[in-house]
């Protein structure tokens, strides 16, 4: 793919989607549009670019693979083992105060579920603040419907907690309306839209790996203004913060990142100014 093809592909991608490739590794972004296109049979990035335009079929695919909504329950399950037996009961404290939380870039929702059920272990008494937020409409309804979820999906789950919080399904199962009633989820762009704050916790995770480095730098230092002092930034386990004391972050455990109580004062962008790649 040449670069007048992948300028082609960006501008028609940026207005039927909104999704700017600029934030993303164009790199290996070609490769991967590369492997799409010929997987769609189109001839041509012309052919290419006129179906995403009036198909929207093809449309929803391409959503689909650029937002890459692969997610499954308690998805790393040590990491999971350490937000639970370590990280949330530091942030309770003693009396097991109310949280606020942010599932970012939530998929079909089962991070955000899985902290739910976790914290309905911790705190069966407190009603706590979960928000799951994606850039893709259609796979956050299928978060507010609670599924369905495959049954890889749910394999992490232990059994207690399936039969309480789960409920068969045709195609797997799906969340009850005591663990939907937990969780709340709208639409977010993280690189283009403002921040809410305040938060506990903020789980991104497995979300970046195709940004560039320059998204990655906005995107941290806007977490790191999302956060209340003392919170905590939760990552995928392939990811890692190597400088993470320039967005005011010190590691706690592996993949666990806390807002430092005397961190440098940092650059608007932490207070949540959004603005276009």
């Amino acid at each position: 793919m040449n670069d007048k093809d992948y300028s082609q592909i960006t501008k028609t991608v940026l207005r039927k989607t909104n999704i700017d490739l600029a934030n993303y590794k164009a790199q290996q972004m070609r490769r991967r549009l590369d492997g799409l296109i010929e997987s769609l049979g189109h001839k041509s990035v012309q052919d290419f670019c006129d179906a995403v335009s009036r198909d929207p079929d093809v449309l929803a695919r391409v959503k689909t693979f650029l937002t890459i909504n692969v997610s499954e329950f308690y998805r790393d399950s040590t990491q999971f083992g350490v937000l639970k037996s370590r990280v949330l009961p530091e942030l309770l404290g003693p009396r097991g105060r109310r949280l606020s939380i942010w599932s970012a870039g939530c998929s079909h929702g089962a991070e955000a579920y899985s902290v739910a059920m976790i914290l309905d272990e911790l705190t069966p008494d407190v009603k706590h603040r979960i928000v799951g937020t994606d850039i893709d409409q259609g796979i956050l309804e299928r978060a507010r419907q609670g599924g369905p979820f495959s049954k890889s999906e749910v394999k992490n789950i232990g059994p207690k907690l399936l039969n309480k919080f789960l409920e068969p399904a045709k195609n797997g199962y799906v969340a009850n309306k005591a663990l939907r009633d937990r969780v709340s989820f709208s639409r977010q762009d993280l690189l283009m839209d403002r921040f809410s704050g305040g938060y506990d916790l903020i789980l991104c995770r497995n979300v970046v790996i195709y940004f560039t480095e320059e998204a990655k730098t906005r995107l941290n230092h806007k977490f790191y203004g999302a956060l209340k002092p003392d919170g905590v930034l939760f990552i995928g386990g392939t990811e890692a913060l190597l400088d993470a004391e320039q967005y005011g972050f010190e590691r706690m455990y592996p993949a666990f990142y806390k807002k430092a109580a005397t961190a440098k004062v940092v650059s608007p962008l932490a207070a949540g100014a959004g603005s276009r790649a």
